[in-house]
């Protein structure tokens, strides 16, 4: 009995990795980079299809743009300008899953698909009263 749950767990776990895995070009080797001492990031006030979209966090609970179109199959990078360590949450979309940049960085969203889609994110105030930093993703084909 030992064995075979030993067995069916390792290809759950073998399964869980492939299915989980995500064919992309490397970013970089960090996910996670500063932000200029200015804190202005490159894009931060428009974003299209055709390049890496930002959505920046501001200190007045805000995001800018509050809407961005990404293409099928690629990222949106987030930057945390508030001052506040806040968790990125979405009720319809996985992407962002894991997108908590910390005050002065930023961090990509995981890969967004099917083209058509409309990703609606926030985080929650300090005591989860109200939605902040509230926004969308539109995937592009």
């Amino acid at each position: 009995m030992t064995k075979c749950c030993s067995t069916a767990t390792g290809v759950y776990l073998l399964l869980m990795s492939v299915g989980c895995s995500e064919m992309t070009t490397p970013v970089s080797p960090s996910h996670i980079m500063a932000v200029s001492e200015t804190g202005e990031a490159s894009g931060a006030s428009t974003s299209t299809a055709t390049t890496e979209p930002v959505i920046t966090m501001l200190s007045d609970y805000t995001v800018t743009p509050p809407r961005v179109t990404v293409k099928s199959g690629y990222r949106v990078k987030v930057v945390n300008n508030s001052g506040r360590y806040k968790q990125i949450h979405s009720y319809n979309c996985s992407q962002f899953q894991m997108v908590d940049p910390t005050p002065g960085t930023w961090i990509h969203t995981g890969i967004f698909s099917p083209a058509g889609r409309v990703c609606d994110y926030f985080a929650w105030d300090t005591n989860r009263s109200r939605k902040i930093f509230v926004g969308q993703v539109e995937v592009a084909p």
